[in-house]
């Protein structure tokens, strides 16, 4: 199979997250799980996973953190870990998710961890694939 393929049936789609513009991988419905990349990573990182999730019953999201891929790259931001876990929050809203499962890789699951810390009742899992 090519990425290609893997990406047949997923939308790319643009939210805007509290005034930061934020691009997505997204398909199918119910829970959502939002999977989240690694430091200088794109949505594209879990373009072989969104399919799959979907297809198992779940609102599948692969986002671009702030800062990477096609999301926006604001100047006047301090790129460490709250930035980053308040554009989950703000994707989050954005898209009308109460709660998650998420997915991190690397930076990902960092973002991840100090997401579910600072919000609990909004998180249903936590995944941290090699997790920072």
């Amino acid at each position: 199979m090519s990425f290609w393929i893997d990406a047949l049936g997923c939308e790319m789609k643009f939210y805007d997250a509290g005034g930061w513009r934020t691009r997505v991988i997204e398909a199918g419905e119910g829970p959502a799980v939002i999977m989240m990349h690694g430091l200088s990573g794109h949505a594209e990182g879990f373009i072989r996973n969104v399919r799959k999730i979907a297809d198992a019953g779940y609102r599948a999201i692969s986002m671009d953190a702030l800062g990477h891929g096609f999301s926006a790259k604001p100047t006047d931001v301090t790129y460490h870990s709250p930035a980053f876990v308040e554009h989950l929050k703000r994707f989050m809203d954005a898209a009308k998710i109460d709660k998650v499962h998420l997915v991190g890789q690397s930076l990902g699951a960092w973002t991840g961890f100090h997401f579910a810390m600072e919000y609990p009742k909004r998180v249903h899992s936590l995944f941290s694939v090699t997790g920072a």
